[in-house]
């Protein structure tokens, strides 16, 4: 299983979860609990505490801390839901994170080694899909 997580800002949890809705044609649902979670299919929008909030003019608050699962989707429905959130204005500031956890019992040392020569050879073009311009920090294959 392939699970993926990053961290955005720029615009409030509810205004990314209704733009992911309306990508996918279906409804957010909103769950709250302690990290004020929205599921929007089997895409989820949360509350990432190490996101500094941002946006273009005023103050942020904590509205502005999102936290992004992305599921294992088809491509096409990555580069909409991602070029919905390039209009909205989404914010990837030095506070926001990538994480990519692959879990399952095929998961080995040659997986890993695999996958860390994958991201090494892609990491250019991952983070440009991501619209990231940034470096690679604490990356680390466990």
């Amino acid at each position: 299983m392939l699970k993926i997580e990053m961290g955005l800002t720029g615009i409030t949890r509810k205004e990314v979860a209704g733009i992911i809705g309306e990508c996918l044609d279906t409804k957010a649902i909103y769950k709250g609990g302690l990290n004020y979670q929205y599921n929007i299919a089997d895409w989820t929008v949360f509350m990432d505490t190490t996101v500094e909030p941002e946006k273009e003019e005023g103050e942020a608050g904590d509205d502005y801390k999102v936290g992004l699962g992305i599921p294992d989707s088809p491509g096409e429905e990555l580069a909409g839901v991602f070029k919905a959130l390039e209009e909205a204005k989404v914010i990837i500031n030095h506070s926001c994170k990538l994480a990519v956890t692959v879990q399952g019992p095929l998961h080995g040392e040659k997986s890993k080694e695999n996958l860390l020569n994958l991201f090494e050879s892609k990491k250019e073009i991952i983070f440009k899909a991501f619209g990231a311009n940034c470096r690679i920090q604490n990356f680390k294959l466990t």
